[in-house]
This record gives C-alpha cells, structure tokens and sequence, in this order.
C-alpha cells in the first residue's frame, strides 16, 4: 500500500466520523447559507455600503465603507442559514431521524473531500503529468484512486451541462 492509499483511507475516515458528528443538515445549510450570502452581496451590496455609508459619514463608493457594508450583509444572511439549518436540525433529532442525518452527514462529507482531493490531484496532474503518485496506488487495483481522480471533471461536467445546456 502506498503513501497515496494511506491519505486516501485517513481522509475518509476523518471525514466520515467528523460528518457523522456534523450531520447532512448542518453541511448543506452551511455551504447553502455561503451561497446564498454571496448571492445577496451580488444583489444589494450597494445598498447595504450606502447604508453603513450613511452611518459613518462617508461616501457609498468608499473602499471602507463598501467592504463594511457588504461583509456585514454577507454575515447577517449566512448567520441567518446557519440558524435556520440549526432549528431544522434540532427539529429533525425531536422526531427521531437524528440518526438518518448523522449518516448522510458521514456520505456528505466523504463526498466533498473526495471532490476536493480530486480537484488538488488534478491540478497536480496538470503541473507534473509524469508523477509517480499517478502510478503508485495499490488500493482494490488503483480503482479507489481513479474514482477519486474522476469525481471532479464528472461532477464539473453534471454541473456544466444541467445549469448551461448540454454542448
């Protein structure tokens, strides 16, 4: 088993106990509320610098009063999904599905370091194509590897053809 095996087996394993203790709800409303705090800075950043502008006695284009305004936007709106992911949380455990959360929590986050161990390993491949770590996994045959290797172009390609239209 190489070192390439190793890190990939650590990786999982930390990720399913850290989703498992995490839950699927609490991941999702998290990147969700990233989202949707990007998307609300996008929308009415200028209002929210206009108004922190107003306050402190500054122009609305001010550098300053910009990233106040929008970081404080982008807080508040995150903020408000995280709590919203945590009452539905707590909702989810009150019902008895606790359980159900903590394992999609686990497969969640299996999911996502997977997909960023592949956008490094791919990146990597693009600076050194002739690396050995390409060669050297030994787990189930390489397949383990070539899978994680494949997750981020098959996922950026799902994504590219369901929000662009397939080309």
């Amino acid at each position: 088993m190489s070192y390439v095996d190793i890190i990939l087996i650590v990786l999982a394993l930390g990720a399913a106990v850290i989703g498992y203790r995490r839950g699927a709800i609490r991941q999702a409303a998290s990147i969700g509320g990233i989202l949707v705090a990007l998307f609300a800075v996008r929308m009415a950043g200028d209002k929210a610098s206009a108004a922190v502008a107003g306050m402190i006695g500054q122009s609305p284009a001010d550098y300053a009063s910009r990233i106040i305004g929008c970081g404080l936007l982008f807080v508040a709106v995150w903020g408000g999904c995280w709590l919203l992911g945590r009452m539905l949380r707590l909702s989810v455990r009150a019902v008895m599905l606790g359980a159900v959360d903590s394992v999609a929590g686990s497969v969640f986050l299996i999911f996502k370091w997977g997909l960023v161990v592949s956008l490094l390993l791919n990146l990597w491949r693009v600076v050194s194509p002739d690396s050995g770590i390409f060669v050297s996994s030994r787990l189930m045959g390489g397949r383990i590897f070539a899978a994680v290797m494949d997750m981020a172009p098959a996922v950026m390609g799902f994504l590219r053809d369901s929000f662009m239209g397939a080309s």
